[in-house]
């Protein structure tokens, strides 16, 4: 049983509700991406980014794009080979929220990855992910998982 301590709300309605008792459905092993190299890559992205409007122009052939966008050629390679990141392996919990649908939170707390995988924290703060990783001891209480044996 676990204890909600900041209610997560969406704007399609509440998932997970301060002070209420929630269940762990399931843990498990997933591989996610972190950011590397923070500045980097956000320059990579920018200039992908950039060639959104090319690509619905028409031009799609990226020798055009790059006369246009200098620097495209070497950030699509760069996004691609993953040289501003980097694979890990973190253990997960998926718990189901009020909707009945199931939410997964990583139950390693951000200091615990940095130190683990050697991964520096953006300027927030947080681990800088690729996409978007819920974390546990944000909305639940952490000592619970290591009172289940989790972690």
């Amino acid at each position: 049983m676990l204890r909600c301590k900041k209610s997560i709300v969406y704007h399609w309605g509440v998932q997970f509700e301060e002070g209420k008792i929630y269940q762990i459905s399931d843990s498990f092993e997933m591989e996610v991406e972190v950011v590397t190299e923070y500045d980097n890559y956000w320059e990579m992205t920018k200039i992908i980014s950039k060639s959104g409007k090319f690509l619905r122009s028409g031009v799609v052939d990226s020798l055009d794009i790059e006369k246009q966008l200098p620097g495209y050629a070497e950030a699509v390679n760069s996004s691609k080979s993953g040289k501003y990141t980097k694979k890990i392996l973190l253990p997960f919990v998926s718990i189901k929220s009020e909707d009945n649908s199931l939410h997964t939170f990583c139950s390693l707390t951000d200091k615990e990855i940095s130190e683990k995988y050697n991964i520096d924290l953006n300027p927030n703060g947080k681990i800088p992910f690729r996409i978007t990783v819920n974390s546990f001891c944000e909305n639940f209480d952490y000592k619970q998982l290591e009172d289940l044996g989790i972690n």
